[in-house]
């Protein structure tokens, strides 16, 4: 077995068996994604280390290891990129930092070890050289051509992956148990004499299941060309059956969804509002980090029968606002709330609308009340305006679904049960 074999073979194993205890010594490399030589402290052939999100990549002469550990799933996966039939490389840091790192480690103490922005493997095929970066929580590769050099040459082979498949925006998909790697297709450009960019097309080539290239119809071989893919993880959320998110709202805290699971093992953090399953299908709100990383914060809603939450939209301050169905009577409502008791249902939900306010962290629940009547109702929208009040949209079968004095129509308009009237709120 070759030295990048064992090297892909026990960081599998790591990954699958340790469940992320690779980067567990680093927090610190992990926050700067800073590119780490390896002089002895790690046990692995790798000869360089970086960290990126939840990414932990080992270098090699002819390619790289990513061992993505998802924290959400609390599970790691391996993959393998080698370049085919290539030369090994010489690899150096660029951009070298000001920091230094030390590891002590029982009786073995690797000490003033540094840090670089980058790492450059050097003629890797005849006129192509890699430099290696992080941006925010991805890594990136750029294929960096000198002239004459032919973008064909290029083949990497993906090990680790369930599949590999072109999306229809040109995207390259690899196929994990953790979720989707996914580059996008790749920005590419040759260099003109001045210094500047001559956009040129550029997509992939899927040559079998495990092998991959480049094809750059505009690279003549008279300028430098450089091929810039991205390696972005689209990470699985849930437990061990169905769920669905039907709404999502964002800003600059992060990405907040909402939906509904089967599952008591939907993943839930440490001082949500509600870690317990409620029974049969609760709604669910959880919060990502920007980069996609980190689950901040995840939260069951519900009673012991159905709810699925449809809408969600965040207020002013971070608060979370969702609205959507139940169908249970002890659906969890607020003390000064507009409507604490559950009012039936007669269609096949059985439901009355919700809707909730949740604090910015997640934590406590601001107020939750029903809204509905003696039939089906279902909230589809909500927002709020720059006075914090909230609007809902939705359905209702409930002739005397609550209206207000002064309102446009007061009157249910009938229909059928599953159907309804439209109303605002």
């Amino acid at each position: 077995m070759n030295s990048s074999r064992r090297l892909f073979v026990s960081l599998l194993r790591h990954a699958l068996v340790l469940g992320g205890a690779l980067g567990a010594a680093l927090p610190a490399a992990r926050a700067q994604s800073a590119f780490v030589p390896n002089r002895g402290q790690w046990d692995a052939p790798a000869r360089w280390q970086a960290v990126s999100g939840e990414q932990t990549a080992w270098f090699a002469a002819d390619g790289w290891t990513l061992v993505h550990e998802s924290r959400v799933a609390r599970r790691g996966v391996a993959l393998r990129f080698t370049f085919v039939d290539a030369a090994p490389a010489v690899l150096r840091g660029e951009g070298r930092r000001t920091e230094v790192r030390h590891w002590f480690t029982g009786d073995r103490a690797v000490t003033d070890v540094p840090a670089y922005d980058a790492l450059h493997y050097a003629e890797i095929y005849p006129g192509t050289n890699v430099r290696v970066h992080a941006t925010g929580g991805a890594l990136e590769y750029d294929l960096c051509l000198a002239p004459g050099a032919d973008p064909a040459r290029i083949v990497l082979r993906c090990e680790g992956a369930d599949a590999l498949e072109l999306a229809d925006d040109g995207a390259l998909l690899v196929h994990t148990a953790l979720g989707i790697l996914r580059q996008p297709a790749p920005l590419t450009w040759a260099v003109l004499p001045d210094g500047g960019r001559e956009e040129l097309p550029c997509r992939y080539r899927l040559l079998d299941g495990e092998r991959f290239g480049f094809d750059v119809p505009g690279a003549d071989g008279s300028r430098p060309v450089i091929i810039d893919p991205v390696l972005e993880w689209a990470s699985y959320l849930g437990g061990s059956s169905l769920e669905y998110v039907y709404a999502v709202a964002e800003d600059a805290a992060g990405l907040t969804v909402a939906g509904s699971t089967t599952v008591s093992n939907y993943p839930t953090t440490t001082g949500a509002y509600d870690t317990s399953w409620n029974g049969q299908q609760d709604a669910f709100v959880s919060r990502l980090a920007p980069d996609g990383t980190t689950l901040l914060f995840s939260s069951f809603l519900g009673g012991s029968k159905d709810e699925e939450a449809r809408a969600v939209c965040l207020d002013s301050s971070g608060g979370i606002v969702v609205a959507g169905w139940t169908a249970s009577a002890n659906f969890p409502t607020g003390s000064t709330s507009f409507d604490k008791s559950y009012n039936g249902g007669a269609g096949t939900l059985r439901s009355d609308a919700f809707v909730t306010r949740l604090a910015p962290g997640g934590s406590a629940l601001v107020f939750s009340s029903y809204l509905g009547g003696s039939k089906d109702d279902f909230a589809s929208s909500v927002g709020v305006d720059g006075a914090g009040r909230v609007h809902v949209a939705g359905k209702t079968s409930s002739p005397e679904f609550p209206t207000t004095l002064g309102a446009f129509d007061r009157t249910h308009n009938g229909g059928s049960i599953e159907v309804g009237d439209a109303f605002v709120a």
